[in-house]
C-alpha cells in the first residue's frame, strides 16, 4: 500500500512548477521537484525533474538523487 500527492501549478507563462511526495509502505518515499515548459498542443514540451529518495536500505549512503530530463516532441 502506498499514495501519492502531486501540486502543479499552471502559470501565465508557458512554465511552471510541480511537486511530488510518493510513499511506498515503510520502504521507500520519494520528493520529486521539478518544472515544465510547454502547452498542452505544443509540438515541443519539457520536463525536468529532480527525484530525491532517502531512506534507501540497500544503498550505503542512503539516498539514491536522480535527475530526468523528458523532452516531447510532437510531429
Amino acid at each position: 500500500m502506498g499514495y501519492q500527492a502531486m501540486l502543479a501549478v499552471k502559470t501565465k507563462w508557458k512554465a511552471g512548477p510541480l511537486v511530488r511526495y510518493d510513499v511506498f509502505e515503510d520502504e521507500w518515499s520519494v520528493w520529486t521537484m521539478g518544472a515544465y515548459y510547454g502547452e498542452k498542443n505544443a509540438p515541443l514540451r519539457v520536463l525536468v525533474n529532480y527525484v530525491v529518495r532517502s531512506g534507501v536500505t540497500d544503498i550505503p549512503e542512503g539516498h539514491d538523487d536522480r535527475l530526468y530530463v523528458q523532452l516531447q516532441v510532437v510531429f
